[in-house]
């Protein structure tokens, strides 16, 4: 376990430097180790062994995956808060736009507890791998939809939500940035993907097909006479376009789906399809948004980094 500055916090405390007004103004190496001591008590919780959280850059709507005994966030909305996407010009010349996502504390807290729950799914040997797992940027409503990310959202979002309550009741107000985090929530709500997996496959049992064909394909069964669903939803697998999961396990929390995807394709200008992050006040920004900079030399020494408030 990797030990933190922040392990003698309460959960209430600890929950508290995610909230907008403490995390913006955190440095980028304060909260990477807010989000491991996040990791830490999730595998405590459960008697697991912690994941590394490490980062890295990634394109477009991506907020991390868990590969193995990491978790990777992504590194641009980690430090600035914004997601980044690259596309060539007119003139085949590389740019770059940034959309900023409004209540990115809460939204990395989201995902690390959707990326652990990914990791415990592998550790308790249930997880998906990559014969029957169906990634966003193919077919978003069976990504949503899917076993192993029906739970991981579930729990994302559940323990979220707990958190942000915790803080509204020690500090006896609502978090102004509550509402663009409950935004999101609607707009990768399981309900809604669902619907669009109904009409489109035109089955209202489309759920209970897919979870027989990922069982399927896990065990290595073929049906003798599957139904129309079952054989389009097979298909899917088929795709030459299909991106599956290089790993063994690495789903990712993406919204690269009909609703966020950014638009990268040679000769032409960048655009979101859809609603953004916010459900459609999401910015375009230019500008990094976080501060860097290191602890000074605080790891261990009994202070706080982290400069927050202390409800509890």
């Amino acid at each position: 376990m990797q030990k933190t500055p922040f392990s003698a916090l309460s959960q209430t405390s600890l929950d508290s430097r995610f909230q907008s007004q403490v995390w913006d103004k955190l440095p980028y190496e304060a909260r990477l180790s807010l989000c491991q001591e996040m990791e830490n008590r999730l595998a405590a919780r459960q008697g697991l062994q912690p994941r590394t959280i490490t980062a890295q850059p990634m394109e477009n709507k991506r907020y991390g995956v868990q590969r193995g005994d990491t978790i990777v966030l992504n590194s641009h909305l980690l430090r600035d808060g914004v997601f980044r996407s690259t596309y060539l010009d007119a003139n085949n010349v590389p740019r770059t736009f940034e959309i900023t996502v409004p209540a990115a504390g809460w939204n990395l807290y989201d995902t690390i507890c959707h990326e652990h729950t990914h990791g415990v799914q592998w550790d308790e040997g249930r997880a998906q791998t990559y014969v029957s797992y169906i990634s966003p940027n193919r077919d978003y409503p069976l990504y949503r939809i899917q076993p192993d990310e029906r739970e991981a959202f579930a729990v994302g979002q559940k323990e979220t939500l707990e958190a942000i309550a915790r803080v509204e009741a020690a500090i006896g107000r609502e978090l102004p940035e509550k509402a663009n985090y409950l935004a999101t929530v609607r707009e990768e709500a399981y309900e809604p993907a669902l619907a669009r997996a109904q009409m489109c496959y035109g089955d209202p049992g489309v759920q209970e097909v897919l979870d027989q064909v990922v069982f399927d394909r896990e065990n290595g069964v073929t049906p003798d006479s599957p139904s129309l669903t079952y054989t389009y939803i097979s298909e899917v697998y088929q795709d030459p376009g299909q991106d599956l999961a290089p790993e063994a396990h690495a789903p990712t929390q993406d919204l690269e789906d009909d609703g966020s995807a950014v638009l990268n394709t040679p000769g032409s200008s960048p655009g979101i399809v859809g609603q953004d992050m916010d459900d459609g006040s999401a910015a375009l920004s230019g500008q990094s948004a976080g501060p860097s900079g290191g602890y000074g030399g605080l790891e261990g020494s009994g202070q706080d980094p982290s400069g927050g408030i202390d409800p509890a």
